[in-house]
């Protein structure tokens, strides 16, 4: 797997968690929120490191 493929399976693991956040704030419930944000925040951590990673590896190609 590359890190294209590793960022775009992130990409999609976000977007569910995010759906899944934002169907139980529609519901309005008030009891205790049951997905934990921290996973999402990992994802967008990871995304944005391979991205960079990525964008690195560009710059060094193509200064050759």
């Amino acid at each position: 797997m590359n890190k294209i493929e590793v960022a775009a399976a992130l990409i999609e693991d976000a977007a569910a968690e995010l759906r899944q956040m934002e169907e139980y704030v529609g519901e309005r419930k008030l009891c205790y929120y049951p997905f934990p944000k921290q996973r999402l925040r990992d994802d967008l951590k990871m995304i944005r490191r391979i991205t960079l990673d990525i964008e690195k590896e560009m710059e060094l190609n193509y200064e050759q």
